[in-house]
């Protein structure tokens, strides 16, 4: 087996690997990233819920006993970022400062909003991030800029996202305000972003990140899938062996430096991997690697919204996934709600009618009655990290469990009756879903590999080093402390700024 000698490796290319290429790369560092999916073109997504579609771009995790479902992907050079939702906000400072229930700081003690908030400033920079403007400039009881749209449109807060703060300001709920998002001029209100864009409009590591790092230097080998990691044992360099799926050809990469950035799904399985086909070198491995895995509060509600204003009867179809953020939560139940885009198609598969079939003509008449006023609404909050995630030496994969526990039930509770109250407000309705309650369906996976201030709290130091094993690191969602109660992708970005800086001001010789 051919060997070849690396300054870097890292090991997935989304936020936590796309940044630490650049930075490393333009240091002088010779980089190789090993991505398990394929660089797509714009021109390769589809506007479509073809099954066969969805299944080639997403990863489905779920618990053995189906009670929580996980959603990622591993298809795509630039991690899931092709697919994400655009919204790029900060963690608010309450999440840096929360305790368990035991008393432990989740984040290291050096860790806090300040110290973030220069590595949250420089993504927005280089991602050109655009806070959206509200429609009309005077909606009364929030902090409208200026509505202007004759030049364009593109920076909008959709309709739909509108009619959402209507209803949450109908219940007395006045913290709404518009998103950021990772968007330039290019979109086009299509509504598709969560199935890749084909016009080219995000502005995630494959737009930007990526091309950087590879014209200073980095490679990126695509549909190389990385297995394990082995300490040497004479030295202190690391060897990564990986996988070409082309042609099924083992190959190893000898490296000063390791940075894990395979997702929070898939980073634990590598290192407990590691360790079960190298007992010996992997002997000071916390414990911790793979549990406390947070869904992040995710929760999703479809409801019907009558129309108050004619200007609200479009659209429900069309704009950003997410428009606008409700804060008025945060602060004393842990959690913040947005509106959300509902694909027409995807949206036939889940919503029943109150009574009779889900199909057939009078399913056909529920549907299209609600074709102007249905949206969805979406939760994220500070949950009790009830996942685990364990590797299967006969599978050669990780399996995931879950035991919800009595915070979690507690927010999924708050957060159900918060909404329900919004809806009522509004006039509307939640609509019948096939979602049992206590099941968790999460985009958002974080924390199987945290930060901690020792071993017992988390695998991580505070800089993102693996206890007990020099340089190697981990700069996904699974090094993140938890839960954000907000979409973690900058928290993500942000964290791999912080700790690509740190790897090189202390670069081993």
């Amino acid at each position: 087996m051919a060997e070849e000698n690396v300054d870097v490796c890292i090991i997935g290319s989304g936020w936590g690997g796309a940044i630490p290429a650049l930075r490393l790369s333009a240091a002088g560092k010779s980089v190789v990233v090993l991505e398990r999916g394929r660089a797509w073109k714009d021109s390769d997504f589809r506007q479509t819920v073809d099954p066969r579609y969805v299944l080639s771009l997403f990863r489905i995790d779920t618990s053995a006993d189906l009670k929580a479902t996980m959603v990622t992907s591993q298809a795509l050079l630039g991690g899931t970022s092709p697919l994400f939702s655009n919204v790029m906000l900060r963690a608010p400072s309450l999440v840096f400062d929360r305790g368990d229930d035991e008393g432990n700081r989740y984040w290291p003690r050096s860790l806090d909003r300040a110290l973030f908030d220069p590595y949250y400033q420089r993504v927005e920079n280089d991602l050109g991030v655009v806070p959206l403007r509200w429609t009309d400039e005077g909606y009364p009881g929030l902090n409208c800029q200026d509505g202007e749209a004759a030049d364009h449109t593109w920076d909008l807060v959709p309709k739909r996202g509108y009619a959402f703060a209507k209803a949450c300001q109908a219940a007395g709920y006045n913290e709404v305000s518009p998103v950021p998002v990772a968007l330039d001029h290019r979109c086009v209100d299509c509504g598709w972003c969560t199935m890749g864009c084909i016009f080219g409009a995000k502005r995630t590591p494959d737009k930007v990140y990526i091309p950087a790092a590879q014209a200073q230097g980095a490679r990126f080998l695509t549909e190389h899938e990385a297995k394990t990691i082995e300490p040497e044992f004479l030295s202190d360099h690391y060897k990564v062996h990986a996988v070409d799926m082309v042609n099924r050809q083992s190959k190893t990469f000898v490296a000063k430096v390791v940075v894990l950035a395979a997702g929070a799904m898939n980073t634990p399985v590598i290192l407990q991997r590691s360790k079960f086909r190298f007992p010996r070198l992997w002997d000071r491995l916390s414990r911790q690697v793979g549990k406390k895995l947070s869904a992040n509060g995710d929760a999703a509600f479809a409801v019907n919204l009558p129309v108050s204003e004619a200007m609200l009867a479009s659209e429900t179809f069309r704009g950003k996934i997410i428009g606008t953020t409700c804060w008025s939560f945060l602060e004393e139940f842990g959690f913040t709600l947005q509106d959300t885009y509902l694909l027409n198609s995807a949206l036939a598969l889940v919503v029943e009618p109150p009574d009779g079939p889900g199909w057939g003509l009078e399913y056909k008449h529920f549907m299209q009655a609600l074709a102007t006023t249905v949206n969805g609404i979406i939760s994220m909050g500070l949950d009790g990290d009830d996942g685990e995630i364990r590797y299967n030496s006969l599978t050669d994969k990780g399996h995931m469990t879950w035991r919800m526990s009595t915070r979690s039930a507690q927010l999924y509770r708050t957060i159900s009756a918060k909404v329900g109250e919004i809806v009522k407000a509004a006039g509307g309705q939640i609509l019948k879903t096939p979602l049992a309650e206590n099941r968790i369906a999460c985009v958002h996976p974080l924390g199987s590999c945290r930060m901690g201030d020792d071993p017992d709290l988390g695998p991580l130091r505070a800089d993102g080093q693996l206890y007990g094993y020099p340089n190697v690191y981990v700069t996904d969602g699974s090094a993140l402390p938890g839960s954000l109660a907000v979409n973690p992708s900058l928290t993500i970005a942000a964290n791999a700024e912080r700790v690509s800086e740190g790897i090189r001001n202390n670069f081993p010789a």
